[in-house]
């Protein structure tokens, strides 16, 4: 299914019908920069800011994946750490 942006409608006021995001508003609304040049055909830039992920987006995921590794792994370590010591031999008998 071939997407060209719209089926992104934005509601206006005053019973006008509704307008499709431009490929601006999409690479905006994904994060990339006011400056970024769109070489593109307005078709071709829907599809790409549409298969696009924002990089804010990945370095949240990322950074809670890691968090998370490292609580497990600090868990599992104090644990090892925490564990009883077994006397191999008993001081009341010295």
């Amino acid at each position: 299914m071939s997407r060209d942006g719209s089926e992104i409608l934005v509601d206006r006021e005053n019973n006008l019908n509704p307008r499709k995001l431009t490929p601006r508003e999409c690479a905006r609304l994904q994060g990339f920069p006011d400056d970024f040049i769109i070489k593109v055909l307005d078709v071709q830039a829907y599809k790409q800011f549409g298969n696009s992920v924002p990089v804010a987006v990945i370095n949240k995921v990322a950074r809670s994946m890691f968090n998370s590794i490292l609580s497990l792994r600090m868990d599992h370590v104090k644990k090892k750490l925490v564990t009883p010591y077994k006397n191999s031999y008993n001081i009341t008998n010295v």
